[in-house]
């Protein structure tokens, strides 16, 4: 077992890298994904593809969350060991 690092500094710099991290690679694939997704699919109008895009809105939006939430996990998890990642 490794030792933690009780510097508060060092779990800022942790959080925030994690948190900046995270947000990269969440907002960024689900907007590369939204781009691909409304070029593809949402061109052709009416209802359907507007409860298509509602829907895969939300489903982006789980996976950026979802990604940033492990992110926030690793960057804390040392400093609480007892909190498992589908707890966070």
């Amino acid at each position: 077992m490794t030792t933690v690092d009780r510097n508060p500094w060092h779990l800022w710099r942790r959080w925030v890298a994690a948190n900046a991290g995270g947000e990269l690679v969440g907002l960024g694939g689900t907007f590369a994904l939204t781009v691909y997704f409304f070029t593809q699919v949402a061109d052709g109008g009416g209802a359907a593809a507007i409860g298509l895009t509602f829907l895969f809105a939300v489903l982006s939006g789980v996976v950026e969350a979802t990604v940033v939430g492990l992110a926030q996990w690793w960057a804390l998890h040392p400093w609480f060991p007892a909190v498992g990642r589908r707890t966070w």
